[in-house]
C-alpha cells in the first residue's frame, strides 16, 4: 500500500511522466486489438515518395515540407525497411497528446478531472491513433506547441519548454502549414481573452507583464513563415515542379471544392463546356478525378474550367441546409459530441467571467470555420476532426478553473458517464475487423504488380494505391515498387515522378500507349467505360476494350485497336459459347476453342472482330484451360458490343513466346 501510495505521489508531481505511459499503455492495448491504416492515400502516397518507391529518393511531398522530406530520406536510407513516414506521425501524436494532457494534468486538482482527462484521451484513440492521417498529427502538433507556450510564458517555468514548444509548432507547420493558421485562432481567442482583457486597463505595465509573450510569439511567426516561403521557393526553383505546383492548384480548384459533383451539370452549361471543346463525358472522365491529359487538357482549358466553375459556384447560402449538414457530421465525427457536451456543461455552469466569454468565443469560432467549409464543400473526417479536436481542447484546458454551484457538484460525474458512453458507441468501429476481410484481395494486385514488372499499370483516381486503408499504416512500401504505375488520376498525375516514369518506357502520351503498347493496361473500379469514350473522342474512334484480370472490386482492363501481326499457320477455331452470367455486371464471357491440347507459353491473345465499320480486337481473360485435345479461352467483352456482332466473322491471333504463331480466320 505504501509502495502504491508512493507511486501516485510520484506521477502527481511528474505529470509529463503519466501522461506519456498512459498514451503509450493506450497505443499498445489498441494495437494489440487492431490494424491501423492511413485514412486516405495522400499518405500512403507521400510515404511512397520519401521511400523511393519512384525510384528515387525524393524531398518533394507536394503536402509536406521540403525539410521534413529531407528528415524522412535520412531515415529511410539509413533504414530502408521500416516505414518512417507511419513511425513519425504516431511518434508525433504521442508526442503530442503527452504534452498536452501533461499540462491538462498538472492543471487539475480534484479526481474526477484527472478521470475526465483520462477518458478524453481514450476517446481519441481510434481517430488519432487507429486511422492515421497527416492533417490530424498536424493539428495535433499545433495543439501541443501552442498549450506548451501559454501555460509557460504565464508561469514562468523551465525555459527548456520553449524550444519544445516551438518544435511542435514547426512540425504542424511542416506537416501541413493551414493546420498550424487555424490552431493559431483557437490560440488566438484564448489571448484574447485570458491575456489581452485582464490587462487592457494597465496600459503602463501591460508591456511588462507581457514582455514574454511580445518576444515567443513574432519570433515564432517569422520561423514559421521563414519555412513556409522557403518551401514555396523550393518548388518554384524547378521548371518542372513549378508547373505542376500550378497544376495541382487547379487540380484542388477543381475537385475538392464547390459542388456536390466537381463540375457545374453539363446539360445546364452546354453552351460553356461546348465553348471549351468539352462534352458530356468529359465532364463525367474528369470527375472522377482523371486530369492527366496534358494534349488535351492544357493548363489554359483548366484555368477556364476554373473560371467556368467559380461564375456558378457559392452563389447560395442555404442556412437550413448547413444545419442539415451539420447534424449528418456528427455521425461522420462523433467527436463532435464530446464538445457540445463539454460546451454545455460550461452554459449549465454559467458565469458572467472571461471563462463564459471564451467557450462562447471558441464554439463561435468553431461555428464559423465549419460554415466555411460548408461554403467550399469540404466537410471532409480529417478536416473536420481536426478542427473538432483543437475546439475540445481549447475548452478542456480551462475547465478545471470553472466556479462550480453547490447545487451541480455531481455533474462532473455525468460528464464522465458521458465519456464512458461515447466509447462504447463508438468501440464497433474499430478497424481489425473491417481490415482482415479485404487485405487478401488487395494482396493479389500488390503480388501481381511485384512479379509484373514488365507490365504498366495505369490506375484512375478511385484504385489509386488503392488498398491504403487495407494494410497496416506500417507496411513497409518497397524501393522502386510504384516505377511501373502511371495515374490518370489524383494529386500525383502530371508530377515529375509519373513523367519519369512514361520516359524510362518510351511513352510519349499515356493515353495513346494504353492501346499501342502490349504492356500497358488500364486498372480501375469503375471508369473502363469513361476512358474508352475518352479515347473514341480524342484519339481513336476504333480502339475496344476488354477484362484481362480482376482483384476483388478492381478490373485490369486492355485497350487495343485492331491486331494483325502476321500469321505462320492458320487453323480454325469455334466459338463455344457466350456467357451472360458472370461476376462482371456491364461484361459478357465468350468463349472460344482452339484444336492444340496443352498450349504452353500463351502470352496474348486476340479475338479480332470484323464488321463492314471497322475492325475491333479483345484481349483474352489471362485463364486458359485445355479439356480433350481441345483449349479454351475466354474473353470479357462489354455487353453492348454482342448486340453489335454475333462473332461469326472474327479471327484469332495467339501470341506464344512472343511470336504470332497461329492466326485463325475462320470461325466455325
Amino acid at each position: 500500500m505504501l509502495t502504491w501510495n508512493k507511486i501516485r505521489k510520484y506521477y502527481k508531481n511528474h505529470p509529463f511522466i503519466y501522461a506519456f505511459i498512459l498514451n503509450v499503455l493506450l497505443v499498445t492495448i489498441f494495437y494489440i486489438f487492431n490494424v491501423p491504416y492511413n485514412q486516405t492515400n495522400d499518405d500512403t502516397g507521400m510515404a511512397a515518395i520519401a521511400a523511393n518507391a519512384y525510384g528515387s529518393y525524393s524531398t518533394h511531398l507536394v503536402f509536406e515540407n521540403f525539410i521534413y522530406g529531407y528528415i524522412l530520406n535520412f531515415f529511410y536510407k539509413l533504414v530502408p525497411l521500416i516505414n518512417w513516414y507511419s513511425i513519425f506521425e504516431l511518434l508525433l501524436t504521442i508526442g503530442s497528446f503527452t504534452a498536452i494532457f501533461g499540462v491538462y494534468f498538472k492543471s487539475v486538482t480534484k479526481k474526477v478531472h484527472r478521470i475526465i482527462g483520462i477518458l478524453i484521451l481514450v476517446c481519441l484513440v481510434k481517430d488519432f491513433y487507429l486511422i492515421l492521417q497527416f492533417t490530424k498529427v498536424a493539428s495535433v502538433c499545433a495543439i501541443a506547441g501552442y498549450v506548451l507556450s501559454f501555460y509557460y510564458l504565464k508561469h514562468n517555468c523551465d525555459i527548456k519548454y520553449y524550444p519544445i514548444s516551438i518544435l511542435f509548432l514547426l512540425m504542424s507547420c511542416f506537416l501541413r502549414y493551414k493546420c498550424f493558421f487555424i490552431a493559431t485562432v483557437f490560440a488566438g481567442i484564448y489571448g484574447l481573452v485570458f491575456i489581452l482583457i485582464p490587462n487592457i486597463k494597465n496600459r503602463e505595465k501591460i508591456f511588462l507583464q507581457l514582455k514574454h509573450y511580445f518576444i515567443y510569439f513574432p519570433l515564432m511567426f517569422i520561423l514559421m513563415f521563414t519555412f513556409i516561403i522557403a518551401d514555396n521557393m523550393y518548388y518554384q526553383s524547378n521548371e518542372e515542379w513549378a508547373k505542376y505546383t500550378e497544376f495541382n492548384r487547379l487540380r484542388a480548384n477543381l475537385l475538392d471544392y464547390g459542388w456536390d459533383e466537381p463540375f457545374p451539370n453539363y446539360e445546364e452549361n452546354k453552351e460553356a463546356y461546348d465553348a471549351l471543346d468539352i462534352n458530356a463525358n468529359d465532364v463525367e472522365f474528369y470527375s472522377m478525378g482523371c486530369l492527366s491529359d496534358e494534349q488535351n487538357l492544357t493548363i489554359t482549358k483548366l484555368n477556364d474550367l476554373k473560371e467556368l466553375k467559380n461564375e456558378i459556384t457559392y452563389k447560395n447560402f442555404n442556412v437550413f441546409q448547413a444545419g442539415k449538414s451539420f447534424i449528418k457530421s456528427i455521425f461522420d465525427a462523433p467527436l463532435i459530441l464530446l464538445l457540445l457536451i463539454l460546451f454545455i456543461d460550461y452554459i449549465v455552469e454559467y458565469r458572467l467571467d472571461n471563462n463564459s466569454l471564451y467557450s462562447i468565443l471558441i464554439l463561435l469560432g468553431y461555428f464559423a470555420f465549419y460554415m466555411y467549409m460548408f461554403m467550399l464543400n469540404r466537410i471532409v473526417n480529417w478536416l473536420l476532426v481536426s478542427i473538432t479536436l483543437m475546439a475540445l481542447i481549447s475548452l478542456l484546458m480551462i475547465y478545471p478553473k470553472m466556479k462550480r454551484k453547490q447545487n451541480f457538484y455531481h455533474k462532473e460525474w455525468i460528464l464522465v458517464a458521458c465519456c464512458i458512453c461515447f466509447f462504447v458507441l463508438t468501440f464497433n468501429k474499430m478497424t481489425y475487423n473491417q481490415l482482415k476481410n479485404d487485405r487478401y484481395e488487395a494482396t493479389r494486385l500488390y503480388e501481381y504488380m511485384e512479379s509484373n514488372n514488365e507490365n504498366i499499370l495505369v490506375a484512375d483516381r478511385n484504385v489509386f494505391r488503392w488498398n491504403y486503408k487495407y494494410f497496416s499504416a506500417f507496411k513497409h512500401i518497397g524501393e522502386d515498387f510504384y516505377t511501373h504505375q502511371v495515374d490518370l488520376g489524383g494529386w500525383l498525375a502530371r508530377t515529375p515522378f509519373m513523367h519519369k516514369i512514361m520516359k524510362d518506357n518510351n511513352i510519349s502520351n499515356i493515353y495513346t500507349a494504353l492501346y499501342e503498347n502490349d504492356n500497358v493496361f488500364f486498372y480501375t473500379s469503375a471508369s473502363d467505360q469513361l476512358l474508352l469514350q475518352y479515347l473514341h473522342d480524342h484519339y481513336n474512334e476504333n480502339v475496344s476494350m476488354s477484362i484481362v484480370r480482376q482483384f476483388d472490386g478492381v478490373k485490369l482492363i486492355k485497350y487495343s485497336t485492331y491486331q494483325k501481326k502476321g500469321s505462320k499457320k492458320k487453323e480454325k477455331f469455334r466459338v463455344e459459347k457466350i456467357i451472360t452470367d458472370t461476376n462482371y455486371e456491364y461484361y459478357n464471357e465468350i468463349q472460344v476453342s482452339v484444336p492444340m491440347e496443352g498450349i504452353k507459353n500463351i502470352k496474348d491473345v486476340y479475338l479480332n472482330v470484323i464488321d463492314g465499320k471497322n475492325k475491333q480486337s479483345y484481349m483474352a481473360y489471362n485463364t486458359y484451360f485445355s479439356l480433350g485435345d481441345r483449349t479454351y479461352i475466354s474473353f470479357f467483352i462489354r455487353k453492348e458490343i454482342f448486340e453489335e456482332h454475333n462473332f461469326n466473322e472474327c479471327e484469332l491471333l495467339l501470341i506464344i513466346d512472343d511470336q504470332n504463331s497461329y492466326l485463325k480466320k475462320e470461325a466455325l
